[in-house]
């Protein structure tokens, strides 16, 4: 797959915090060139404001839909931790019961790579890969809005994401949540790119 990448810079926590500067950066840091990648431009930030974001989720409404954008049933989350306070456990109680969730520890237990495969072999259909960076352990990337322990590290991550990324089904790929605000010397932007660049990459490269 040629990539194309496209800058949203959305403040998805709608704290503030240094998420809308995360596509600059990356640009900054290499990206383009560290995937071969097409310049898709930047969304037009008027289609980034939600005026109906619910304040005390942050959750961003889709206007003009009132049930789910798509079957919860294929929906796969992966890496999540145990709440364990009442924010974490009531954004925990949103979560719709049909999407399948593999915890931090049994994605480790059964082995990334391995979960990983089976999602991109076993599935039917289009698919969309969405990349939420604070899933990966603080030792490795602190630079995230919401840091939490106990989750994969780096090699974890490329091991389940990089067939996922590479399924033929797959239809594009979305990255959130680096805070540039908690990376000053543009460290740990850069191993972002680099982690990137070796999941995106072709299977032959």
């Amino acid at each position: 797959m040629r990539w194309t990448v496209v800058d949203a810079p959305l403040d998805s926590s709608g704290a503030g915090r240094g998420e809308e500067r995360a596509p600059a950066a990356l640009r900054d840091a290499g990206l383009l060139d560290a995937l071969a990648a097409d310049d898709g431009g930047r969304v037009d930030e008027a289609c980034l404001r939600d005026a109906v974001r619910d304040p005390a989720s942050g959750v961003i409404a889709a206007i003009g839909c009132d049930g789910p954008l798509l079957d919860p049933g294929r929906v796969h989350l992966l890496g999540h931790r145990p709440a364990t306070d009442d924010s974490s456990r009531a954004e925990a109680a949103r979560i719709d019961p049909a999407i399948h969730q593999v915890p931090a520890a049994e994605l480790l237990r059964r082995g990334a790579g391995t979960v990983g495969a089976g999602l991109a072999t076993g599935g039917d259909g289009p698919a969309w890969l969405h990349l939420d960076l604070d899933v990966v352990d603080p030792r490795d990337l602190p630079a995230v809005t919401y840091p939490e322990p106990d989750g994969p590290r780096w090699a974890d991550l490329i091991a389940l994401v990089t067939p996922l990324a590479r399924a033929d089904r797959l239809l594009g790929m979305s990255v959130t949540d680096l805070n540039t605000d908690e990376d000053p010397t543009g460290r740990h932007t850069r191993r972002v790119v680099e982690v990137l660049a070796e999941v995106l990459g072709s299977a032959d490269g």
